[in-house]
């Protein structure tokens, strides 16, 4: 799509072009992949969250 000066026209221009690269994207990725992050049951976690949010700290 070609700009033709109408304010209209802008939210189209800014929808034909994605935000990033699609290999760019995928890189990222791939790159996140590579890495080890802990985690934790999601009931633990979640115990976790509540108990810093009250101050309570589990012993």
């Amino acid at each position: 799509m070609q700009w033709n000066g109408s304010i209209e026209q802008l939210p189209l221009l800014l929808i034909d072009r994605p935000a990033v690269d699609i290999a760019k994207k995928l890189e990222v990725i791939r790159l996140a992949a590579r890495h080890c992050y802990p985690t934790a049951e999601i009931g633990d976690m979640l115990a976790q969250i509540e108990a810093g949010y009250s101050g309570r700290v589990k012993t």
